[in-house]
């Protein structure tokens, strides 16, 4: 279970253990900045205009969809464990946030199940 298996789930007398996994990609400001500034000067110099704000914002878009897939992944697990005896859910973490935040991917997975008695 966690990053030495591909399990995810156990599951044994009424008690599931989940191991909850995110992938974060990597993107420096400074690569999306030199990317964007490029396509903007090159498409200043097709059309021979300044581009207006909200055809840069959209430019930034499209720079951020085509970097996407080939920067670095940042990967972060949280344990969880539902006892469905008591009712109970533990998150493995130190900040309430990212208890939060489990909890509503938890909600998020298992639509409208009930999660407490």
């Amino acid at each position: 279970m966690g990053s030495h298996s591909d399990a995810l789930t156990h599951v044994a007398n009424g008690q599931i253990v989940i191991c909850a996994r995110k992938e974060e990609k990597i993107l420096p400001s400074p690569v999306i900045k030199q990317a964007l500034e490029a396509k903007i000067a090159k498409l200043e110099a097709e059309q021979a205009r300044k581009l207006k704000k909200t055809e840069k914002d959209s430019l930034k878009d499209e720079v951020l969809h085509s970097l996407l897939p080939r920067a670095f992944s940042r990967f972060s697990q949280t344990m969880m464990w539902i006892d469905t005896v008591n009712g109970l859910i533990m998150v493995d973490c130190a900040s309430a946030k990212k208890a939060e935040d489990t909890l509503a991917l938890l909600r998020k997975a298992w639509g409208r199940y009930r999660l407490y008695h």
